[in-house]
């Protein structure tokens, strides 16, 4: 069953977010389900992929996706935001990579 959930952004996303730069978002447990509607910034986007990976993984893999133009920007934003579990310490670690797309978009996916 399709529901909405709640995917918190810092506001320093807005642009890539509505831009369609940032497609994709990485955390350490799972926000919802393929096909599950979120609210950012004004705009309703769905959950089109939703699956546990590695970080390293998808540092290597998706980081385009994530907004950053490089690994290296990705992994300084990880260190920024979970000062307490670092990229190296996380690295081996399952987290859970949830993918999006914008409502008038996800139709195209």
């Amino acid at each position: 069953m399709l529901k909405k959930i709640v995917l918190p952004f810092q506001s320093e996303w807005e642009s890539a977010m509505l831009s369609g730069k940032k497609t994709a978002t990485t955390r350490t447990r799972r926000y919802g389900y393929p096909g599950d509607e979120f609210e950012a910034f004004g705009r309703v986007f769905i959950l089109t992929q939703v699956y546990p990976s590695f970080l390293d993984v998808v540092i290597s893999l998706h980081y385009l996706a994530e907004g950053f133009d490089s690994p290296q920007e990705f992994i300084e934003f990880w260190d920024r935001i979970h000062p307490h579990i670092t990229y190296l310490q996380r690295s081996g670690r399952a987290i859970y990579f949830h993918r999006f797309a914008a409502m008038s978009e996800a139709h195209d996916v």
